[in-house]
């Protein structure tokens, strides 16, 4: 069995996959990360978009929302990177 491997890391924390995850749970997981931030965004677009909204009012919410899919992002590209590694070659 190899080492697990880091799908993200953040302030020197790393996050890994499961070592038995197939390429299949792998990709799975990075679209059900991608579909939330799909919908963070869009609700972030339409709280920006009413300029008496909190998040217009207030940009270090917007700001606090944005790092985290920004995060979301880099551990979905983590995920579908490993995933490649563990697909098998034909």
């Amino acid at each position: 069995m190899n080492a697990p491997s880091s799908v993200f890391e953040h302030s020197g924390v790393k996050y890994y996959a499961d070592p038995l995850a197939t390429p299949k749970q792998l990709m799975s997981g990075a679209t059900l990360l991608l579909d939330a931030v799909a919908a963070t965004v869009s609700t972030l677009a339409a709280g920006l978009d009413d300029e008496d909204g909190d998040m217009a009012v207030n940009p270090k919410i917007s700001a606090a929302i944005l790092w985290g899919v920004l995060h979301q992002v880099r551990m979905a590209s983590g995920m579908t990177e490993e995933a490649s590694t563990r697909t098998p070659r034909g």
